[in-house]
């Protein structure tokens, strides 16, 4: 937003990559804004968060989805504590059944 205020009110602009119309530079701002916050929802987090709570991260992307889609806002919050809260308490009890034998 402060971006696009900026280059609406900016002079004497020289863009660095030649062939850029320089009267469009709100239009640049908001196309490269659009384009970053699509590559770290898209690529960046799924692979950083996957790695830091040990999860794939396709699992990441679908959890995230799953949790806008029933609770919005909050689930996407909660999406990744929730998945691994979940395999944190299916590890263990399947590792308490080999543990004992049962399976």
């Amino acid at each position: 937003m402060i971006g696009v205020g900026y280059a609406l009110i900016a002079e004497n602009v020289r863009p660095l990559i030649p062939g850029l119309n320089p009267n469009d530079l709100a239009l640049y701002v908001v196309i490269l804004v659009v384009l970053v916050h699509i590559l770290d929802d898209v690529v960046f987090q799924p692979f950083v968060l996957g790695s830091a709570v040990n999860v794939h991260p396709l699992v990441v992307v679908i959890a995230i989805i799953g949790g806008s889609l029933i609770m919005g806002l909050w689930g996407m919050l909660f999406a990744i504590p929730t998945v691994v809260v979940i395999k944190t308490v299916v590890a263990t009890f399947f590792k308490e059944l080999k543990d004992y034998r049962i399976i």
